[in-house]
């Protein structure tokens, strides 16, 4: 199926690698989207199981389904940021799930913001059994926040982002300098061009099986995250005053927000490990008063 007349306002790019057996939630959900100008672009990257027949089984214009030898996550997405139409690209991982409004509010946030060349939400674990884990990630979500952030962590759900296709081919899209963490190299890069924003409520819920990436490959993550820490500490800082730090704790800590004290304690955390991290490269210079 194809669309006709303009492009549509949103990509959806899905890599799916021997999912039949947890895809149809995902899609549904996507599908449910109460923003429905968009276009489901599924990759079967090489599955060996039933995979391609469950997604045919969808009879809607604006999925499209293609097959190709195993290619890995890097070289999927950026053939689909290639192939895709629309303004933004929305990420979706092929066993997880996105509540009906998400592409709806990320869409929203970007069109009012142009200055956001990224936009995630909050995210909650699931279950095999798709059933909600009561623990949300919940993370500072002021934009000089988000790109202080990744000092020290990944606070960005690769699979709930959208991103402006401008800003992708500006940065040159994913690259396989920190594999398999490239979704968090790729934010590091688009902080020095754009501003990043977190929707501050859950909008997505990602799964947890013991065969999933984060498993099954943990250790080499935490290595090449490790890595991209490091890289990320060689670019231009990014500055905070101690003013603006101390007024924004007290704005989180009065944050009207189920998740308040997650984001309150996670921005405390993060301003102590900066605060060592510039003092152990000697930004403080020899003493501080």
């Amino acid at each position: 199926p194809s669309f006709i007349g303009r492009p549509p306002a949103i990509s959806v790019i899905l890599p799916a690698y021997n999912a039949g057996e947890l895809i149809r939630p995902t899609i549904d959900s996507i599908l449910a989207q109460t923003f429905r100008d968009f276009e489901l672009l599924i990759f079967d990257d090489g599955s060996k199981d039933n995979t391609a027949a469950v997604i045919r089984e969808y009879d809607d214009p604006r999925l499209k389904l293609y097959r190709q030898h195993n290619k890995g996550l890097l070289n999927t997405c950026n053939k689909g940021i290639r192939l895709a139409r629309g303004g933004y690209i929305a990420r979706h991982d092929a066993d997880d799930i996105s509540l009906p409004s998400r592409f709806e509010k990320e869409a929203i946030l970007l069109a009012a913001r142009p200055e956001v060349g990224l936009v995630s939400t909050f995210f909650t674990y699931m279950n095999e059994h798709s059933e909600a884990k009561d623990i949300t990630m919940a993370y500072p979500f002021k934009s000089i926040d988000i790109k202080r952030s990744f000092y020290m962590v990944n606070t960005i759900a690769h699979g709930g982002s959208m991103i402006r296709k401008s800003v992708l081919d500006e940065v040159g899209g994913y690259s396989d300098t920190f594999t398999p963490a490239e979704d968090y190299h790729l934010w590091t890069k688009i902080a020095a061009v754009a501003d990043i924003a977190i929707i501050p409520e859950s909008l997505y819920w990602y799964r947890i099986s013991s065969g999933g990436m984060a498993a099954s490959r943990y250790d080499e993550l935490v290595e090449t995250a490790d890595g991209i820490n490091a890289h990320y500490w060689k670019q231009r800082f990014h500055y905070k005053k101690l003013s603006a730090i101390l007024k924004d704790a007290r704005y989180y800590r009065r944050l009207d927000n189920p998740h308040a004290a997650a984001i309150y304690e996670q921005y405390v955390f993060q301003q102590v490990h900066i605060a060592k991290g510039l003092k152990a490269r000697h930004y403080f210079g020899p003493t501080v008063k």
